[in-house]
């Protein structure tokens, strides 16, 4: 039997008396590896897509599945490991609903990561407006060259015209013109370089169109003492690294928005509020202790 086909059964044994959690944790890093790989850094916790951001939301995706019910079908107010065996799913449809389909509880997660990453960074939160403002500017000028075909590639309205340019060329021009209409670089990217994904229209057009100056806060930082924010996120960094994995968890969870309640249920080894309330303390003198070193 293949190793993928045993993950009903693993479950089976880990709820019937904990064992294979280690095999069953293996097994969720192999998918959420296989569904993260697409994805950009913006989709992960801090924008970081390494392995340790990698092992994070595997970890996370494996807790909700182990202790978190959700409402929705097929789970219907059960954690997914229950509802899996209650409903005797086999290993297709367990990978369907964790990790494969567009509602998995995998993408789920990285649509939390992704949406907080987008409050915290004015960047990404100008990408996601300029992503958004594609489809009705789309709509406009462009049809579906196949409206059953998913992604959707959109062909400029009008004549067709064989592209002889390279997306460089095409960038850099619209860039020294100063566009700065999103409706104009769009006919102008089709219209130059052919039918594209919405994706693909929106990466080129964010190369085209100035984006957003930093937040004032930031801009101060950065330019009263360049030398200072750079040690400061050194020091940060190596203070995350120091931490145990249960540490980076926990401040995983409560930069997500969790509550106390939440953590206690997830996280074995924070038993009561109070038990939470002293790891916060002790990680933040951790990196205060770092930062003002």
């Amino acid at each position: 039997m293949e190793a993928t086909d045993r993950i009903a059964e693993w479950i089976r044994a880990y709820l019937r008396d904990g064992r294979g959690a280690a095999a069953l944790l293996r097994e969720f890093g192999r998918h959420v590896r296989r569904v993260a790989r697409p994805y950009p850094e913006a989709w992960f916790v801090g924008c970081r897509k390494d392995d340790e951001a990698l092992d994070d939301l595997a970890d996370r995706v494996f807790t909700t599945c182990d202790r978190q019910p959700r409402r929705r079908a097929p789970f219907l107010g059960r954690a997914p490991f229950r509802a899996y065996v209650e409903e005797a799913m086999g290993g297709r449809a367990i990978r369907y609903h964790t990790f494969y389909a567009r509602r998995s509880l995998t993408r789920e997660i990285m649509r939390g990561d992704y949406q907080h990453n987008v409050v915290r960074d004015p960047h990404l939160r100008w990408r996601a407006e300029l992503f958004r403002d594609l489809r009705e500017v789309l709509e406009t000028v462009a049809v579906p060259r196949d409206p059953e075909a998913r992604p959707v590639v959109w062909v400029l309205r009008g004549p067709a015209r064989v592209p002889t340019e390279t997306p460089e060329a095409v960038v850099a021009e619209l860039r020294r013109r100063g566009e700065t209409e999103l409706a104009s670089v769009v006919r102008a990217l089709l219209g130059r370089l052919g039918p594209m994904t919405r994706s693909r229209l929106a990466n080129l057009a964010a190369e085209v169109l100035p984006a957003p100056p930093a937040e004032p806060e930031d801009a101060a930082v950065v330019q009263g003492d360049p030398l200072l924010a750079a040690g400061v996120r050194r020091a940060v960094l190596a203070a995350w690294r120091e931490l145990e994995p249960s540490d980076r968890r926990l401040l995983g969870a409560l930069a997500r928005g969790w509550s106390y309640d939440e953590v206690v249920a997830a996280f074995p080894e924070f038993r009561h509020k109070v038990a939470v309330t002293r790891a916060v303390t002790r990680i933040n003198r951790h990196f205060a202790g770092r930062v003002a070193v």
